[in-house]
Parts: C-alpha cells; sequence; structure tokens
C-alpha cells in the first residue's frame, strides 16, 4: 500500500488511512478461466478522509488501463436504466432548449444508451468513453464516441475539433477519476456560456444510511457528498451548482446540474444549501460516518454465511442473480465456494462465460436458473431488485427464495 498519495479533489498529501477494509480483487475484471479467477491478485481497499476537501477515497493502488482493459459493464443491458435514460434526455432537453446545430457531450458514455435518447430526438451527440469495447459497441450504433479518459488536457483538443457544447453529461464517472478537478475544470471548459453540466453519481450519504459497503471497490476511486463537490468546484472551477436532487439509482444518488455564473437556464435553489446543512448535522464529513463499515460489514457476512449454510443444509440449490462490480466485493468478505454457489446469472452476454475473481464462480446466462433446477437466490444486484423480480415472475415464471444482499439481508418468497 502506498504510504501517501495526492488527494483526488484537491491535491492535498494523505498519509493517515481512515478504514482499512482488507484486500479485494478488481471488482470489474472477470476472467475467462476459473483457474486464473482463482489466482487474481488482489489490491487493498482502505479509505481516506482528506481533511481540507473532504473527501473519501481510495489511493490509486492500479492503473486506470489494467481496471479499463476488457471493460465489461454495458449500461444497455437494464431496462430500468434505460428507462432512467429516456426521463432524464427529457427533463434534460426541457431545461436546457437545445436548438439545431447544438452539442450534447456525454462523458463516460459507454455503449452510448444515453446519448441514444438524444440522437433519436434529432440532437448531435458526442461521446467519450476509456473501454474500447464499450466505445466500439457505440460507434456501430452511429454514435461517435471518442477512446479516451477525460481530462482537462484532452479538452483542449476535443474544443479545437468539436468546438463547446449546450449540454455536458457525466453520470457515474467522476467517481472513476484520479483528478477530479482537473475533469471539473474540462467541463467547464467545454461549456457553452448558456450550456449545462449534469453530474450524477452515487451518494455517499446513501452508502452511509444504509450500509451499502459493496459499493466500495478499486474503480470507484472516490465516495461523493454534495459538500466535498462544492469544495473541489469553489478550488478548481468558476462554476456554480444550480440544483441537486437525491434519486433512487444504483441505491441513492445525486443529481447536481451546474452553470456558468453568467447562465440563467437555472436559478439557484436553496436545495444546495439545505443539502450542505443536512451532511453537516448528519457529521457526513467527519471520519466517524465511514469507521463504523467495518462493524457493520462483519455483521452483514456474518448473517449471510448463516444463510448460505442453513439454505445448504435444508437440501436447497442456490444461485446468484447478477454479477456487478459489487458482488466480487461482497463475495470476497463472505468467501463462498463454488460448490456453495455454483454459478451467478447475468443479462449482460459480455459477463457471461467468465468467473467472478477470487471466488471462481462461474457467470452464465438467467436460463440456467430453470435449467439447473434454483430453489434459492441470492440478489447481488440489488439496486435492480424490481426489475429481476419482474424477470423472473414473467420471463421465466421461476418460483422460489430469493435472499436479499443489499442494506437488509432479508429472505422472501416469489409467488
Amino acid at each position: 500500500m502506498r504510504d501517501s498519495f495526492p488527494c483526488h479533489g484537491c491535491s492535498h498529501i494523505l498519509s493517515h488511512p481512515a478504514v482499512d477494509l482488507g484486500n479485494s480483487p478488481l471488482a470489474n475484471t472477470l476472467p475467462l478461466t476459473i483457474e486464473k479467477a482463482k489466482s487474481a491478485l488482489l489490491y487493498p481497499l482502505t479509505l481516506y478522509l482528506c481533511p481540507r476537501c473532504r473527501l473519501i477515497q481510495l489511493p490509486p493502488v492500479v492503473e486506470r488501463d489494467i481496471i479499463f482493459a476488457g471493460y465489461p459493464y454495458r449500461s444497455g443491458v437494464s431496462t430500468s436504466w434505460i428507462n432512467h435514460c429516456e426521463e432524464l434526455a427529457e427533463y434534460l432537453l426541457r431545461i436546457t432548449q437545445i436548438n439545431e446545430g447544438e452539442r450534447v457531450l456525454e462523458v463516460g458514455s459507454n455503449d452510448g444508451s444515453l446519448l441514444e435518447c438524444f440522437r433519436i430526438r434529432g440532437v448531435d451527440t458526442l461521446g467519450i468513453d476509456p473501454s474500447r469495447e464499450a466505445a466500439r459497441d457505440a460507434n456501430e450504433k452511429g454514435i461517435k464516441t471518442l477512446i479516451e479518459y477525460f481530462s482537462f488536457e484532452r479538452a483542449q483538443n476535443i474544443k479545437r475539433a468539436y468546438g463547446t457544447s449546450k449540454l455536458i453529461i457525466a453520470n457515474n464517472v467522476v467517481a472513476h477519476v484520479p483528478d477530479i478537478g482537473g475533469f471539473l475544470r474540462g467541463l467547464e471548459y467545454l461549456l457553452s456560456d448558456d450550456g449545462l453540466i449534469c453530474l450524477e453519481f452515487h451518494y455517499l450519504g446513501s452508502l452511509v444510511e444504509h450500509n451499502q459497503f459493496d459499493s466500495i471497490y478499486h474503480e470507484h476511486l472516490s465516495y461523493l457528498s454534495l459538500s466535498a463537490l462544492d469544495n473541489i468546484l469553489q478550488r478548481s472551477t468558476e462554476l456554480e451548482i444550480a440544483s441537486v436532487e437525491k434519486i433512487s439509482t444504483h441505491g441513492g444518488s445525486l443529481r447536481v446540474l451546474m452553470q456558468k455564473p453568467s447562465s440563467r437556464i437555472l436559478a439557484v435553489t436553496d436545495s444546495i444549501k439545505r443539502l450542505l446543512s443536512e451532511e453537516q448535522n448528519r457529521g457526513l464529513l467527519d471520519e466517524s460516518s465511514i469507521c463504523g463499515l467495518k462493524a457493520v460489514i462483519g455483521q452483514r457476512i456474518t448473517k449471510i454465511r448463516g444463510i448460505i449454510d442453513q439454505e445448504r443444509s435444508s437440501g436447497r440449490i442456490i444461485a446468484g442473480y447478477g454479477a456487478p462490480a459489487k458482488a466480487t466485493t461482497l463475495l470476497n468478505l463472505a468467501q463462498p465456494t463454488n460448490k456453495e454457489i455454483p454459478f451467478i446469472v447475468d443479462e449482460n452476454p459480455h459477463k457471461q462465460g467468465r468467473f467472478i475473481p477470487g471466488s471462481a464462480i462461474r457467470i452464465t446466462a438467467p436460463s440456467a436458473i430453470l435449467e439447473r433446477q434454483v430453489d434459492s437466490i441470492l440478489l447481488f444486484s440489488w439496486n435492480l431488485r424490481e426489475e429481476i423480480l419482474g424477470i423472473l415472475r414473467s420471463r421465466l415464471r421461476w418460483q422460489g427464495r430469493i435472499i436479499a444482499v443489499g442494506s437488509q439481508v432479508d429472505v422472501r418468497e416469489v409467488i
């Protein structure tokens, strides 16, 4: 583990860890063979709190090129996410009143699912994403996507080639970048004077309140509060936050809309002051807010282990549903064998045929639930619970026991 590193938000040197969560394999690096899955390298998961900007973060112990090589995540797989994209596109177009010839730029655009919602409405789009495979999928759909990491330096080249954009979206990407200040300066540089920036990110308040420890993994370098984001913005840019809204995606996220002070697209709302005050009163900016995670993790893992043992002793066949990054974190902590959980199903064809690193549990298609006569399902994609229950009931017509492993560990029958 590194002795010290510069804060991802303000470059303050950090050397005193707040919480050590042990070692874990890279969450989204899904090996093609069981041997490679069993021998996956482990890296420390150690949280730090910056005393200057109050950002909670992991040190950059893994090169980004390793994390994003063969990146299997595709945003278009989830119908819940596509519905979210449709609603967001309608909302942002209504606010910005984009005209012909004005562009929507998305940083971290993945397979272009969100930009497709703008393109079908006649809006010019441009995507940027470091995953070669995801960007290829987007380009094949006709959504122009640049394959690169975004930074202030790259923003200068993009502006020379494509000009500015009236709407810039960077959803679920700020937590991934090692220099948040430079990233935000790049967004500001590419924004037209009357433009709007939309950020969405998993909210630290939700992680702490609902003990979503499985959302901590190496790809997510930072765990953002509004206070930390506001501190970084003030140090790095002249952007102002116009509004903030709590939304349900990923188990509880924030949607933050930002603009240049000269812009009058949005009147600045009281939502910012209210949430900043709430975070202060909750102690969300203090080290104590995350120090209790280790105790909670121990209790949750003990309960999950007990349920697995009980299901197996009752003769029930167990499978997992969903192979998101958080499944790797949880399975690394609970350490079930691939005999206890022989397989996990996932809708994403880019994950099927691969293995969870560490636990070496195979990922396959949802049809295996019926083929293998599964009795009980561990729901790893707990943020997509209703979507998955719908698939089990309506498409697979499966009946059995759902074991939720999110903020509450519980067992429910599926009719």
